[in-house]
């Protein structure tokens, strides 16, 4: 996780996960090499193991590899995370006021996992869709999600090196410019106030 922008009205966060996709997409080659080279030596139970294998691993990658893209604009009140991956592509909109802060989220302490979670605040699930809060409330409670609906985070894994300690820092840092006066003058500065909660979806998948 990188940051690419850093001013006094804009933040911007992008996630490029070529490592892990790279991983992912050279052991479904192997699988799929095994498996198309030695299927008539293999036992029943083996070739079944693999060819789950070969099938899971896209999936893994279509559900967790993303590559992302987080938009913090003080002069449109906006928030904006777009995520892109295989056969998916999604974009959210949230108001900038309503956002609290950000944390990094730990996984597991011993391998220090972590991810970039963002906090907003209530009045968010209040203007949130009544069907989709009750939806990820109810992932959240089945262990899917692992976050409540007032939180997004920023990659559906955790990772070692994520980066998400620095960049939750930086945008805590950047959302307390408001308060402590370090916003830009005016006069570079647009008129438009805050827009309202959004939520645009545009998701699709095979």
């Amino acid at each position: 996780m990188k940051i690419i922008e850093n001013t006094s009205d804009r933040l911007v966060i992008v996630e490029r996960p070529w490592f892990l996709a790279a991983i992912m997409v050279l052991f479904t080659a192997a699988v799929v090499h095994g498996l198309a080279t030695g299927w008539a030596d293999m036992e029943i139970s083996e070739r079944a193991i693999l060819t789950c294998f070969a099938f899971l691993l896209p999936l893994g990658l279509h559900c967790f590899v993303h590559w992302v893209r987080a938009e913090f604009d003080r002069t449109t009140g906006r928030v904006d995370v777009s995520r892109r991956g295989l056969f998916y592509d999604q974009h959210r909109t949230y108001a900038l006021q309503h956002l609290k802060s950000a944390r990094a989220e730990v996984q597991n302490h011993e391998a220090a996992t972590w991810r970039a979670v963002l906090e907003f605040d209530k009045r968010m699930l209040a203007e949130m869709e009544p069907a989709r809060r009750e939806r990820l409330e109810r992932l959240n409670a089945q262990g899917f999600r692992q976050a409540a609906a007032n939180k997004a985070p920023l990659t559906a894994y955790y990772s070692s090196i994520s980066n998400a300690e620095n960049v939750a820092k930086t945008l805590n840092d950047w959302l307390g410019q408001k308060e402590q006066g370090g916003v830009a003058p005016s006069s570079h500065r647009s008129s438009r106030p805050p827009q309202p909660f959004v939520n645009e979806d545009t998701a699709s998948g095979a």
